[in-house]
């Protein structure tokens, strides 16, 4: 490239995401769990001398960023990487909640109102999908998607009243990876009172329908 020479990497950090050579991103999912893990182990050891509001704070303020961080990127993930992710959740919730074998994990990230990762996923795809709807993305996400409107089907629209955005066809597998795609599915997948709504007040109905 312009004369000089590029070297071949199997990954390649970028904005805080690795990216690998075949965009599977488990070597980003590997970095996220050590990270993690990392800050997981700090907390269980201070533990003892935090409120349960105290440890869910600091959750919130330094471990769950990572989980989260450029989600929309990896989403779907493969089934082991995601339960690798769960996991992390879960053990942190034990953690936050003190650490009580005899109760539920399930009823634990209900009492601490922690959204399961896959559908805090969901959420963000949603809300970036109708960011690009809206149009408060850079210039080459603007005209992303297509949506088709109950009376004039398949062409573009401005109107609140549309049903579903046009879903690509693709001939590959490996694009259904896409955040074209599966963003496309996450926005179809709204109730049609929240699909319906005026595009700005979607941003809080899509919100609250995912916590």
């Amino acid at each position: 490239m312009e004369e000089k020479e590029v070297n071949q990497v199997k990954s390649f950090k970028y904005l805080g995401v690795l990216l690998d050579e075949c965009l599977s991103f488990d070597d980003h999912i590997n970095y996220v769990r050590s990270k993690v893990a990392s800050r997981l182990g700090l907390l269980s050891r201070l533990r003892g001398c935090l409120s349960t509001e105290a440890a869910n704070k600091i959750y919130l303020s330094t471990v769950l960023p990572i989980l989260s961080y450029c989600d929309t990127c990896f989403y779907p993930l493969g089934s082991t990487n995601r339960k690798s992710l769960e996991r992390l959740q879960r053990r942190a919730a034990r953690i936050v909640h003190g650490f009580k074998p005899d109760i539920a994990t399930e009823s634990i990230l209900e009492t601490l109102h922690w959204t399961p990762l896959t559908r805090s996923v969901e959420k963000h795809c949603a809300l970036l999908v109708n960011k690009c709807l809206v149009g408060e993305v850079p210039s080459y996400f603007k005209d992303y998607f297509m949506l088709r409107s109950k009376s004039d089907n398949q062409q573009r629209c401005t109107r609140s009243s549309i049903t579903d955005i046009i879903l690509p066809k693709f001939h590959l597998d490996v694009a259904k990876k896409w955040f074209y795609d599966h963003g496309a599915l996450a926005f179809n997948s709204l109730p049609m009172n929240i699909k319906t709504l005026p595009p700005k007040d979607r941003f809080p109905a899509i919100s609250a329908f995912y916590s």
